[in-house]
């Protein structure tokens, strides 16, 4: 169990830039956390794997990992974990041109974040998926409202563009 919640620690704090590679690792950090009956850890595990399957190509396989990280999700896990999975979500859902549903899942997701929880970039994600969304969509005027209000949020998060991503 050490050992997953070591890797469960590394992933939270960091970045995922090698799909293939991230892969195996996190296989087998969610057979402990299920086997462990921690669906909330498992639940963010997917949200990684949504990513992951997302970064080298294999989207049906993200839609499937994020939906089952819905699926697991309950009362009692921590909220950013499910921004987390509606950003990986939307992510694999933009690669599919599935333009409308990353929208609603942005705007239900941003309507629900509570501005007390700590910084997370599902935020910036989540502003910025709306935004590609609205311009795919042919919205221009709505879109390049959302593109300001990425840049709003990432100045009132205190984030530069270097450190934001959209990829969590």
């Amino acid at each position: 169990m050490a050992w997953a919640d070591s890797v469960y620690g590394a992933y939270t704090n960091g970045r995922i830039t090698d799909g293939a590679v991230s892969l195996p690792v996190l296989n087998k950090a969610l057979s402990v956390f299920l086997a462990s009956g921690d669906t909330c850890k498992a639940a963010r595990i997917m949200s990684w794997r949504c990513h992951s399957y997302d970064n080298i190509g294999r989207l049906d396989s993200a839609v499937i990992a994020g939906q089952q990280g819905l699926h697991w999700f309950r009362a009692g896990c921590d909220s950013l974990i499910l921004m987390s999975l509606n950003v990986s979500l939307s992510n694999a859902l933009l690669s599919l041109g599935e333009y409308q549903r990353v929208q609603e899942i942005s705007e239900s997701s941003l309507a629900a974040w509570n501005d007390a929880w700590p910084y997370s970039v599902a935020r910036d994600g989540l502003y910025t998926n709306r935004a590609i969304a609205m311009v795919n969509l042919g919205a221009m005027d709505e879109a390049l409202v959302a593109f300001r209000d990425v840049l709003a949020n990432a100045r009132k998060e205190g984030v530069f563009p270097e450190q934001s991503s959209t990829h969590w």
